[in-house]
């Protein structure tokens, strides 16, 4: 079975986290008939800071729930965003946020 345009999505920004972030903890919410409809693709948790990730294929955009979710976490002070592509760019965007949150102390592990 062929990879979709979205789980290569899904694995480049894995690499990325993994790649960026020691030690960080990860999880990916169950899609389909058992999962919780909405929840982000990726969820971690590094340092004291809670990053949220939406993966979409090129040409593709989050659903009014997802979005609704990706504002939610985003209000509790967690980093949420939306990758649409191998978007490198957006990755470093994403990392340079975190690095910040922890270098200005707003979030701190205890």
């Amino acid at each position: 079975m062929a990879e979709t345009a979205e789980a290569k999505v899904k694995a480049f920004i894995r690499k990325y986290m993994f790649e960026n972030f020691e030690d960080i903890w990860y999880y990916s919410p169950m899609a389909g008939q058992f999962g919780n409809t909405g929840v982000p693709d990726h969820l971690y948790l590094w340092k004291g800071v809670f990053i949220v990730i939406e993966a979409k294929a090129d040409g593709n955009s989050p659903t009014a729930l997802q979005w609704k979710h990706l504002r939610h976490i985003a209000r509790q002070g967690g980093v949420a965003a939306v990758v649409t592509g191998k978007d490198i760019d957006k990755m470093v965007k994403i990392r340079d946020t975190i690095l910040a949150r922890i270098k200005d102390g707003t979030q701190t592990p205890t």
